[in-house]
């Protein structure tokens, strides 16, 4: 969790229950559990593969880039 910077913290210190300012809502969160997973298993199946991909795109580009230049 992160400090308010000034500016939020004056526009929180000036709400009120009678005198609503600036602030639409305030969230708290807790940290989530070391073994939070952000995905169910099974939703995102080819996110590895199409990281492999991209990478794999990166460095040829960066390959003929070099090579032409070169």
């Amino acid at each position: 969790m992160q400090q308010l910077s000034g500016l939020d913290a004056v526009f929180l210190a000036a709400e009120s229950g009678h005198q609503v300012v600036h602030v639409g809502q305030l969230v708290v969160f807790d940290k989530p559990d070391p073994d939070f997973a952000p995905y169910p298993a099974g939703l995102v199946p080819d996110l590895p593969d199409l990281t492999d991909a991209l990478v794999a795109e990166y460095e040829l580009l960066a390959e003929r880039t070099s090579e032409s230049s070169g």
